[in-house]
Order: structure tokens, then C-alpha cells, then sequence
């Protein structure tokens, strides 16, 4: 069988019979399936049976068995069953055998070559066969040995064993049929399959001109984000089945201990513990060998704290003593899969100095809700109260048992396992921005199609050209500022087109020589031409993010403790949670700057989100709002949802409806750290860019792209290949600008037939004059 279904038959199933031959494994599968199903008597009425014709070293690899204690005897001799190896195990008075058991004949079971040699001519114009009874003759033998190797011949020369019929071409193409149909079946009876993505079916009659559909870059986009999904769920899975001790010398799970626990007005759990690698580790230096290569992160950093399930030890193990290879197992789970169904918690604060952790449950339980990105979960439960909505009822009626679990028990003093989830809250909101009805709304998407199809742009205008010379040179002669070198002043002047990308390694003042003045002078612009101006800022961590954020904050307080213009923009961060210390702030040492930090999750962080929406919409007084909002790709989906249920002008209060918003919400995406960001997160940050809106891509090309799971160097999916929708945002317009029939790429230009300016700083430093 050397189909695509093989490697998952390898990989996930144990087969009952050495062969591999699809015949085997569909008989494995398909309990209804029989020697008739395959090779019906009255499809062909005046042809033998297939499995008469093909029975040589193909069809007929099953011999039959008798059962012996644990075992089986197989009988592989020519002659009846009571006369071969196994005689003395038959029963004289019913000498039929127990069973039929497949034998690999060929290797893998594959089918013989040599009934094709016998159908086919070896070339066009030939008369006969390429294996014929006759071609014996010509061979260099022995007379002796002729004989028998005619015999061997017709066995795949003839249709049955009267010699009477040649194997015809129409006897090897209903074989190939019926495979096909065998293979089918297989497919349908495979379990655990993905039932979102239905398979359409094929006309094998039509195969020699089947290709699959290349759809637009968006649906190959999709694709991109269910395979990467798939694979992350795939890898974190297989991570659930091994050991607890092999799982947390990762890194990426850990055991706790808790310590207390605490229910909230509003149903919120709090967990508080300390780490148990004692609990899976005797030898005390081991234990805390392996507790310092813990990779997981509390929310008293950037943006929030990890997301991980939380799986009750068993208290007592079945199998050894703590500190033995196996360690504890996970109570109440049958299979290691079910892990993924555990309840999900937040790392709030995490010291493994001190070796304590705070946990926060949520007081209602995660469901799937349709999407292909998320599971169910169960619910949690401690002696004072629980997140199911009646845990009186029986635990079998609960709305938290999920996958024949139980919620979990939440005790003091009991020992959990924190594993990574299999569920990605991102990849649903960047699938909806690939959405047909809603990409089509996306300014970027818009000017890339152009690109492609005319290798120019159209023109936009974010502002005059002289206000951003003036900005310009305002930056030249302040003291407090950073000069720009021809580099920077070229990517930050490059106002009259769509797509501006900028490439350069680290310490070449991407950021505080050319991405901050950018902004600003975009900014600039447009207040000097009393214009509302709203920029989004966009990076794949919060980390990345909160760089930008710091070199746009410095650039901003640097200007106005020399000028009074621009001390209306507002620099917005936008995170989960706003951070409790100012010491996490990026202005503390900044007196002319006050970033507002704005945690969605809280009431005040609404608020503000409603404000700004309110100034982003129509009717907003002219010169009355600027602003640069700072986010990730899935918290900016925050914003956009909260956007599109304050603004009465957006028709629909999600996330989409705001993506649909004809006119659009920015004037600006910037893009920062391009190279890690990937297509499906790029249509997501660009999805309210203005259609008269400019994006801006900043990277480095020699930097590690965005981390993947799946090989996609090594794809076979042609409509992703085809297109390139695996590549990287900043990696996928350097592509773009290589294979499509660009205009004039003049740096200084500013002809509208420029598509793109790429500025690069990849071998000087760009960090600008003096200060």
C-alpha cells in the first residue's frame, strides 16, 4: 500500500497482520468488509473474478489458522489443512480452520510488477507483452530450466489456470478501480479523523487531470493555519504521552503542590502552591536540577501569563515508588489524550527562586464552540464551589464532565501537573480575518492583488511631502533628537505609497532611527494639516511589542522637550491585563510622555478602548484625536471586537463586522519584527488599515522566521506551495517583489508608480547622528 494514508496507519495504529497490503489493512478497519465487497461476482459477468485473475502473490496472500492456547498455527502448505504442518491440531470431525490470516508475500504487500509486463507491450508498436510464455526462448538458460520458468510465467501471463486466456489491459484497470473503492473505504473507516474537513469524491476515470484547486492567497493562508495548528495539537499530544518526569525535564510542564485556594465574588479561582518536583524526584539535587529548566512565565512580565491544564496526580502510584522512571500517574485519566481536556488556568505570578506559583481558574468552563482550534474542558471543583452550572446533579449529567472525566478536585495538598494546551486562541481570529466576505475588506490584501497583477499601487497621501521634510529637518537640528542618515530619511519620507518595507540586522536603528520618526512624522503630518491620525502598531510577542512601544516613547519625549507640536498623540499599549508595577511601565524615566495602558479584560480598559473607538469614528472633530495604539495580533482582534460594538457606524458588533468597515480605522500598520510575524497574523494586524492607508514592514531578513511545527520546506501541498503562503509577512513581500513586474524602485522618488521602497541597513549602522 503506498498511498498518503500509509505513514498515518504507521504511526498511529497497531496492524493484526504482518502485511501492510491495503486489502490487509481495510479488512482491519472495515468490519463489513469481504472478499465480495471488494470483488462483487456479477460486476464483470463474462470476466473471471479479480481474485481469480490476481491471486498470485497478490490476492491470495491470506492462509488459514488454527487457534493454539494464546496463539495461532498458520497453514502455509499448498495441500488440505489437515495434511499440512498443523494436522495434529485439527479437529478430524471439523477440519475447517478458525480463520484466515493475511501474510506478507511482497514486501509492504505491493503488487507484483509482473502482471503489468504481462498487459502491457514494453513499447507502443510492440505485438505482444513485455512478459510472455514464450519470451523463455530467448533467454540464456538452460533447456532443463525452460519448463519450469514457463510455468512460473503463466501465472501472471494467464487469467486462470486453464491457460486458456491471456490477462488483458481492462482486467488491470477494474483492478485498479476496486483498490481505488478499497482505499475509499479505508479513509471512511479510519477513526479520529478531522470532520472539518470534508473529502469530496473523486472520478478515478479522471485522475490523469486532477491537480488541486489553487485558490487566492488567503484560502492557501487558511490551509497554513490548520496545519500548523494541527501539527502544534499533534506535538503536544505526543508530549502527553510520556511520563511526568519526562514531561517537565522539558521544561514546558512542571508540578505544583497546592497550598490554598480561594473562590472570588465573581467565581474566579485562585490557586496558590509551590512546585512539587520533589513529588516525582527522590534524589533532592536532581529535583531541583530539573526545576530550573521550567520555560513558562507568570503574568508580572509583558502581557499575560502562560496558559496551561491542570491535571490531578494520583496520590498513591500504581506501578512505583516516587523517584522510579515511570513517576506518578494522572488520576482519572484513561488515556493520555484526555489530558487535553483538563481545565485551563493562568500562570498569574511565578518565583522559582522561591518555588511559589498563583493560579487563576476561570469561573466558567472553555468550550469548543465549533472551532477546529479549541476542545472541550472540563470543569474544576473544590470543597467550597466549582465552575459547573449544578454540581448537584450527577457527575455523569454535569455540564463540566467532559470526555467521561470528572471535574477536577481542588484540595490542598494534593500534587497537579501543568501541561501546555493543545488549544490556540490566536489562530481562530486570524481565520476570520482570512474569511471570504471579510478578507476582501482588507486594504493590504487589496494593493498586494494589484501588485500582482500590474506590478504598481495606487498612490496614497498620508500627508503633505513638506510637513514630513519639515519633521525632518526639526529632527536634524534638535539636540535631543537623533539625526537620520539617508537610509532612515528615505524610509521615513516614503509617504505616497501602500507597502514600505525595511530590513536590517540588530543595532541598526530600525527602531529609534526609523520606525519611532516614521510614526511621528506621520503623526506630524497629519495634525499639521489638523487631520485625525490613527496608527497601529503591531509585533509578534509582547515583548516585541513593548521595544517598539519604548523606542517610539523615547523618539516622542525627546521631540516635545524641544517642541510643543505632537503633544496630543497619545501612545496607547494594549494588553490582557495593564501591569500592576510601574516598574513594567516603558515611561517611568520619561517626563514629557505618559503612555496609557489599557488591560481589555478590565472594566476601566474598556472604557478606555470605547473612547478611542469613539474617536476613530465618523463625525470625530477634525485635529480632535492622535493616536498609536501598540498590541499583538490577537489582542488587537480584542480591540477591533470592542471598536465594533461602540461605534454605531460598523454594521455588527464582532471583530469581523469591524473588518468589513468599508472605510477602515488606521492610517498606518506598522509592522515591527516582520520576519516573525506570518501571513495569517499580518491580514489580521492589516484588517481596519484605511484603503487609502499605508503598511509598514520592518525586520530582519537574516533572522530566524516565524517558529513552525510542520516542515514546510517539505510540503506537498501544491496550492501552498504555489503561492508561498507558508512564508513569513516581511519574508513574503521581498517574494512578492522578485516575481511580480514591479515599477520604478528609485529610492528618492516619488513617483505614484512606485510600488515599494525597500530601504536596507544590512551592512552599516543606521543608528543616525548625533545626539
Amino acid at each position: 500500500m503506498v498511498t498518503p494514508v500509509l505513514p498515518v496507519i504507521n504511526d498511529h495504529f497497531a496492524l493484526t497482520s504482518v502485511s501492510r497490503g491495503l486489502l490487509s489493512v481495510v479488512d482491519q478497519f472495515d468490519p463489513t468488509w469481504t472478499i465480495n465487497t471488494f470483488d462483487p461476482q456479477d460486476h464483470r459477468p463474462d470476466a473471471p473474478l479479480l481474485r481469480e485473475i490476481f491471486h498470485e502473490q497478490f490476492l491470495g496472500d491470506a492462509v488459514p489458522y488454527l487457534s493454539d492456547d494464546d496463539g495461532i498455527r498458520l497453514h502455509v502448505g499448498r495441500g488440505p489443512l489437515a495434511e499440512g504442518p498443523a494436522a495434529d491440531a485439527v479437529d478430524q470431525d471439523n477440519p475447517d480452520p478458525d480463520g484466515w490470516y493475511r501474510i506478507r508475500k511482497r514486501s509492504g504487500g505491493q503488487f507484483p510488477v509482473e502482471y503489468l509486463w504481462a498487459a502491457l507491450p514494453q513499447q507502443p508498436d510492440d505485438d505482444r507483452p513485455r512478459l510472455h510464455p514464450d519470451v523463455v526462448d530467448e533467454w540464456a538458460i538452460e533447456d532443463e530450466h525452460r519448463v519450469l520458468y514457463r510455468k512460473e510465467i503463466n501465472r501472471f501471463y494467464y487469467r486462470t489456470d486453464d491457460t486458456k486466456q491471456p490477462l488483458k489491459r481492462d482486467d488491470v484497470a477494474y483492478l485498479v478501480e476496486r483498490l481505488s473503492y478499497a482505499l475509499q473505504r479505508l479513509v471512511e473507516a479510519i477513526p479520529y479523523k478531522d470532520v472539518y474537513h470534508p473529502k469530496e469524491p473523486l472520478d478515478v476515470t479522471q485522475l490523469d487531470g486532477f491537480e488541486l484547486p489553487v485558490g487566492g492567497l488567503p484560502d492557501a493562508a487558511r490551509d497554513v493555519l490548520c496545519i500548523e495548528a494541527g501539527a502544534r495539537r499533534d506535538e503536544t499530544i505526543k508530549q502527553y504521552r510520556t511520563s511526568p518526569r519526562d514531561r517537565v525535564r522539558g521544561g514546558r510542564s512542571f508540578p505544583i503542590r497546592c497550598t490554598d485556594h480561594a473562590i472570588a465574588d465573581d467565581g474566579t479561582l485562585t490557586i496558590t502552591g509551590e512546585l512539587a518536583y520533589d513529588a516525582l524526584f527522590a534524589d533532592p539535587a536532581t529535583a531541583a536540577k530539573v526545576a530550573q529548566r521550567i520555560r513558562v512565565r507568570g503574568s508580572n512580565g509583558a502581557g499575560s501569563g502562560s496558559w496551561r491544564v491542570l491535571t490531578r496526580l494520583a496520590s498513591t502510584p500504581d506501578t512505583a515508588d516516587i523517584g522510579s522512571t515511570s513517576g506518578r500517574p494522572e488520576a482519572n485519566i484513561d488515556t493520555a489524550e484526555d489530558i487535553k481536556h483538563s481545565p485551563p488556568v493562568v500562570i498569574d505570578d511565578l518565583d522559582p527562586e522561591t518555588g511559589t506559583v498563583v493560579l487563576t481558574a476561570m469561573p466558567h468552563r472553555f468550550q469548543r464552540h465549533g472551532s477546529r482550534f479549541r476542545v472541550d474542558h472540563c470543569g474544576w471543583q473544590t470543597p467550597t464551589g466549582s465552575n459547573l452550572e449544578d454540581p448537584a446533579q450527577p457527575p455523569a449529567d454535569r455540564d463540566g464532565y467532559v470526555a467521561q472525566r470528572p471535574p477536577v478536585q481542588i484540595n490542598t495538598g494534593d500534587v497537579y501537573m501543568l501541561d501546555p494546551m493543545v488549544d490556540d486562541f490566536g489562530a481562530p481570529k486570524a481565520d476570520r480575518a482570512l474569511r471570504r466576505g471579510t478578507i476582501e475588506h482588507n486594504a493590504l490584501w487589496q494593493h498586494l492583488q494589484a501588485y500582482q497583477q500590474s506590478g504598481q499601487l495606487p498612490p496614497v497621501a498620508l500627508g503633505a511631502p513638506a510637513a514630513i521634510t519639515t519633521f525632518c529637518e526639526r529632527l536634524t537640528t534638535t539636540d535631543e533628537c537623533l539625526t537620520p542618515n539617508d537610509a532612515q530619511r528615505q524610509f521615513i519620507a516614503a509617504i505616497d505609497r501602500p507597502i514600505v518595507p525595511l530590513q536590517g540586522p540588530p543595532g541598526t536603528g530600525k527602531t529609534s532611527g526609523a520606525i519611532a520618526p516614521a510614526l511621528l512624522a506621520r503623526a506630524y503630518a497629519r495634525s499639521s494639516n489638523n487631520q485625525l491620525f490613527t496608527g497601529l502598531v503591531v509585533g509578534p510577542s509582547h515583548e516585541a511589542v513593548d521595544a517598539t512601544l519604548s523606542g517610539v516613547a523615547a523618539c516622542l519625549d525627546d521631540w516635545l522637550e524641544a517642541h510643543n507640536t505632537l503633544d496630543e498623540l497619545e501612545l496607547v499599549r494594549v494588553l490582557p491585563t495593564a501591569p500592576a508595577a510601574t516598574a513594567e511601565r516603558v515611561d517611568t524615566d520619561m517626563p514629557n510622555v505618559d503612555v496609557t495602558y489599557c488591560g481589555y479584560h478590565s472594566e476601566d480598559g474598556t472604557a478606555t478602548l470605547r473612547r478611542l473607538a469613539n474617536a476613530m469614528g465618523p463625525g470625530t472633530t477634525s485635529g480632535a484625536s492622535q493616536q498609536l495604539l501598540f498590541a499583538t495580533p490577537p489582542t488587537l482582534y480584542q480591540v477591533i471586537n470592542t471598536v465594533a460594538k461602540t461605534l454605531a457606524a460598523i454594521d455588527g458588533t464582532s471583530a469581523p463586522a469591524g473588518m468589513r468597515y468599508p472605510p477602515g480605522l488606521a492610517d498606518v500598520v506598522c509592522l515591527d519584527e516582520a520576519s516573525m510575524l506570518d501571513l495569517p497574523e499580518l491580514f489580521l494586524s492589516t484588517s481596519v488599515l484605511k484603503p487609502t492607508g499605508q503598511t509598514l514592514l520592518v525586520g530582519d531578513h537574516r533572522q530566524l522566521a516565524t517558529v513552525t511545527e510542520y516542515d514546510w520546506e517539505q510540503t506537498r501541498r501544491k496550492p501552498i506551495d504555489d503561492l508561498q503562503a507558508h512564508r513569513s509577512a516581511l519574508e513574503y513581500v521581498q517574494y512578492l517583489a522578485t516575481t511580480a513586474q514591479p515599477g520604478s524602485t528609485t529610492a528618492g522618488s516619488h513617483q505614484t508608480t512606485v510600488s515599494m521602497v525597500h530601504s536596507r541597513n544590512d551592512d552599516h549602522d543606521c543608528t543616525g547622528g548625533d545626539q
